[in-house]
C-alpha cells in the first residue's frame, strides 16, 4: 500500500537515502518517491490517502466513503451488512472507489458465498493452501480460521493437532513435514467444503425468560474442551 501512494516532489527531498552496490564505488544519491515502510509518519500517510479518497468522492460513492472512513485499518477493510445485495452492491462501490487511486482490493475474506462468487478469481483468497506443507504455512493456515465463538473447535482442534505433532517430529520451520502428516493436512483439507453446509441459527433471548448457563468440560491425551452456553 504504501508504494502505491506517491509522495509531493518537495517532500522528497525529505527522504534521501545515499547507496553504492559496492564498497568502493561512487556513493550515489536518491529520493525515495513513494511512501516508505518504516518511517513514523507512514501510517498516517497511508491512512490520510483513504480519508482524502473517500471525501473526494463520497457523492459518487457514499456507502463506500462512510466504509473507508470507519472500517478500514491502514490496508485492511473489515465490514459488512445486513443483508446480500446490499453487501455486493458496497463490494462493488469499494471496488470502484479505491481503483480512482489505483487500489485494488485483494484477498478477500468472507463468510458469504454469493459474495465469494462474484469476485474475479484472481483477487479472491483461498484459505486452504495445498502446496508443500512446512510448519510454518500450518500454523499460517491456522491463523487464517475466523471462529470467535469456538464454534468450528472441534473440526479445527484436528489442525491444532497436527501442528504438535509437526513439533514432535522435531522439522524445521520451512521443512517439508513427514508424509504422515502431510497426509493428513491432505484429508482435512479434502473434506473442508463440508463446513459450507453447517447453519448455526441466531437466537436473541426476550427479555425476564428463565435462564440457565451451563458448563461442560472434557479432557484426552491430545486435546482438552470447555464450553459454556445458556440454556432458555
Amino acid at each position: 500500500m504504501f508504494r502505491g501512494i506517491l509522495v509531493s516532489g518537495e517532500h522528497t527531498h525529505f527522504q534521501r537515502i545515499v547507496w553504492r552496490k559496492e564498497e568502493n564505488a561512487t556513493l550515489e544519491h536518491y529520493r525515495l518517491m513513494t511512501v516508505t515502510y518504516g518511517l513514523g509518519s507512514s501510517p498516517f500517510l497511508a491512512i490520510r490517502v483513504l480519508k482524502q479518497l473517500a471525501n473526494d468522492y463520497v457523492e459518487e460513492y457514499p456507502r463506500a466513503a462512510v466504509v473507508l472512513n470507519r472500517d478500514a485499518y491502514v490496508d485492511d477493510i473489515l465490514t459488512g451488512c445486513d443483508q446480500i445485495q446490499d453487501l455486493i452492491a458496497l463490494k462493488d462501490e469499494l471496488i470502484s472507489l479505491l481503483s480512482k487511486a489505483q487500489f485494488n482490493l485483494r484477498k478477500w475474506s468472507l463468510n458469504c458465498y454469493a459474495l465469494l462468487k462474484s469476485l474475479p478469481k484472481e483477487i479472491s483468497r483461498n484459505p486452504w493452501n495445498t502446496t508443500a506443507l512446512t510448519k510454518r504455512i500450518l500454523l499460517s493456515e491456522l491463523a487464517k480460521i475466523y471462529d470467535p465463538l469456538g464454534l468450528l473447535a472441534p473440526t479445527t482442534v484436528f489442525l491444532k493437532i497436527l501442528f504438535q505433532d509437526s513439533w514432535l517430529n522435531s522439522v524445521d520451520w520451512n521443512e517439508v513435514l513427514p508424509p504422515q502428516l502431510c497426509t493428513r493436512w491432505q484429508q482435512f483439507v479434502s473434506q473442508t467444503h463440508l463446513l459450507e453446509t453447517c447453519r448455526v441459527p441466531r437466537y436473541i433471548s426476550t427479555p425476564l425468560q428463565a435462564m440457565e448457563l451451563l458448563g461442560f468440560a472434557d479432557a484426552s491425551s491430545q486435546a482438552y474442551a470447555a464450553v459454556i452456553y445458556s440454556r432458555v
